[in-house]
């Protein structure tokens, strides 16, 4: 259960203000923060939810992922202090679901939900270098763009916030072993099973020693 905030259904627009703080913030931004910037996300979700702020119970929300199988489900709502490289911050609109392996961030859904004060939202990637960055474009034109630099992870696009430890030896996180997220399990033993029709793989532990409900 969480502690239920209310806030806004719409950030309200505040164009001028830099930084982009539509939202008051409950905590100062902590350290060793790693998040998965995907463009092609449709919305923003994490499994951890001490990031957020204003977090609240939602009625559970489907959300599917890339792969065929159950979706997700979605059981709280709330804001990420996403800080920039410059400090500034955007309060990115966040899902909240145990069963997603990390934080993604959904850029396109960002400019969605601060539509009265951004624009349009660019990424650069130099695979050479595995660098890069992406840029927030506000509508004032004569607003500098918010910057937040990015570097790539097993062919994936990560943003680390800041006061993150910096081992110079190995200047970016070390891959974690994570426990396999519900969808990943069905997925897996349905193809160990076979590929049974899905009446089937619900009932196969029914019948099959070390084969969990799925």
């Amino acid at each position: 259960m969480f502690t239920v905030h209310d806030y806004p259904e719409t950030l309200p627009s505040s164009p001028t203000i830099r930084p982009l703080t539509h939202l008051p913030a409950t905590s100062s931004p902590k350290s060793a923060i790693r998040v998965h910037v995907d463009g092609g996300a449709n919305h923003s979700v994490t499994n951890d939810s001490n990031i957020l702020t204003h977090l609240r119970n939602i009625k559970k929300y489907a959300m599917q992922g890339v792969a065929d199988g159950p979706a997700f489900q979605c059981t709280a709502m709330g804001f990420f202090p996403w800080y920039s490289d410059a400090g500034e911050v955007l309060y990115v609109k966040c899902y909240f679901c145990q069963e997603v392996a990390e934080t993604i961030l959904s850029p396109t859904d960002i400019v969605n939900n601060h539509i009265n004060d951004l624009r349009a939202w660019g990424q650069y990637c130099d695979m050479d270098t595995s660098t890069g960055w992406i840029k927030m474009y506000p509508r004032i034109e004569t607003v500098p763009p918010i910057v937040y630099t990015l570097h790539n992870s097993n062919n994936l696009w990560y943003h680390e916030g800041p006061g993150a430890r910096v081992d110079y030896m190995s200047p970016w996180p070390q891959p974690r072993v994570r426990r396999l997220t519900a969808p990943a399990q069905y997925e897996l033993f349905h193809q160990r099973l076979g590929h049974p029709g899905e009446r089937t793989t619900s009932i196969a532990h029914l019948h099959i020693d070390h084969v969990p409900p799925l």
